[in-house]
């Protein structure tokens, strides 16, 4: 994965693909107060009461770096573009399609333990499960989500509700396509099977392990040129709800429920506010079977996402952010044998976290003001923190 080679945020591409770095300090500062406030309570079991205290420190630990004299100008300046983003996030003003974050507070290397290979252990209390000693990365996740006014969501088919999903190839899984498995995931917007007031806005991935397996995007700017000039005409049909979107065995749920929705939401100004794409033909079907149009239309769409795919091979301490409204696409290779194989003996294995959001508007709504205290930092950048209960 490319890295920064200076304080200067980097655009990869045409196409909003954002690139930070976490100053160390502040990474160092967070990873000790997210450990020591988790030895007593797991945030599997508690990230609601902790998510906000953690949100503050996370932002407290940014602004320390950019007032700091002891720090190098680069850090401060990481800290700089760093909190701007996430402003600017929080506020609705602008979000990277994908935004790369190097450098990002995770659980040090000598708490990572066997990567887990058992189908069916999810248990958030064994740290056998877990894959590591501590919670630092799903404290990290929920922090910087709760900072830009996003809830994390959980879902009880998926690894038990579980708010911070494993990502870890399991024993007898190599070719499935799920959390659990090693298999090829299809280019697509995640949750498209669900009704359009559930759908996630947002999707993170945090890496703890790996070599050579990467995660896919496509930034729907792409894919729109692309559909438009494929599909002429045809490109209005995306906004006519034609379509039958189904769940699939991956969620532990009758793989036949689902929605029949267009592809393509507007808003008034006919500004495209929302997408709902998959190439995997078992999820997507014309929502009138007779429907031969439609059937055409959705096999178009599949090949246009599977031919703009990019690349990034996540490492240790990288972190990914999805804007999965309007921002882009995304898919998962094979995991790579190196990093599948479960009799690894080396520890090295794949392992990822995942958490997906969705806004909270009402929080967004609120005046800073009643929950929390304004605080402006030294280069005038306006940081909410949450006021934390006694």
């Amino acid at each position: 994965m490319p890295r920064i080679a200076g304080a200067v945020p980097r655009m990869l591409g045409r196409f909003s693909i954002l690139q930070l770095r976490f100053p160390e300090p502040a990474m160092v500062e967070f990873a000790k107060y997210a450990d020591d406030l988790s030895r007593d309570r797991n945030p599997y079991h508690h990230h609601q009461d902790m998510k906000f205290a953690l949100a503050y420190k996370m932002n407290q630990s940014l602004d320390t770096v950019l007032r700091g004299s002891e720090v190098s100008t680069q850090e401060r300046d990481d800290a700089r573009y760093l909190l701007q983003t996430m402003e600017r996030m929080r506020d609705g003003l602008e979000e990277p399609a994908v935004l790369i974050i190097n450098g990002f507070p995770v659980d040090s290397k000598e708490s990572l333990l066997s990567t887990p290979s058992d189908p069916t252990g999810y248990d958030p209390d064994k740290k056998e499960d877990r894959g590591k000693e501590g919670f630092v990365t799903e404290c990290a996740m929920l922090a910087f989500n709760t900072a830009i006014h996003q809830d994390v969501v959980t879902n009880p088919n998926v690894q038990g509700g579980l708010f911070t999903h494993h990502l870890s190839p399991r024993k007898g899984m190599s070719g499935v396509a799920s959390n659990a498995g090693a298999g090829f995931f299809p280019v697509h917007i995640e949750g498209t099977h669900l009704p359009t007031e559930e759908m996630v806005d947002g999707l993170t991935l945090t890496a703890l392990k790996n070599s050579r397996s990467p995660t896919i995007y496509v930034p729907i700017m792409m894919i729109e040129q692309k559909l438009r000039e494929e599909l002429g005409e045809r490109f209005d049909m995306l906004l006519e709800p034609r379509f039958k979107f189904v769940a699939g065995v991956a969620y532990n749920t009758n793989s036949d429920s689902g929605v029949i929705e267009p592809m393509i939401y507007t808003d008034d100004k006919g500004n495209i506010v929302r997408w709902r794409m998959n190439a995997n033909l078992d999820k997507v079907s014309p929502a009138d079977p007779k429907d031969k149009e439609a059937g055409e239309v959705i096999v178009k769409v599949a090949e246009v996402l599977e031919s703009l795919k990019q690349e990034v091979v996540l490492q240790y301490g990288d972190f990914l952010r999805i804007n999965n409204a309007t921002g882009a696409a995304h898919s998962r290779a094979p995991i790579h044998p190196q990093d599948s194989n479960p009799n690894d003996p080396t520890n090295n294995r794949h392992l990822l976290r995942q958490q997906t959001m969705r806004s909270d508007p009402e929080r967004q709504s609120q005046d800073p003001k009643s929950d929390g205290i304004s605080v402006q930092s030294a280069e005038g950048i306006s940081i909410d923190q949450p006021t934390q209960s006694k």
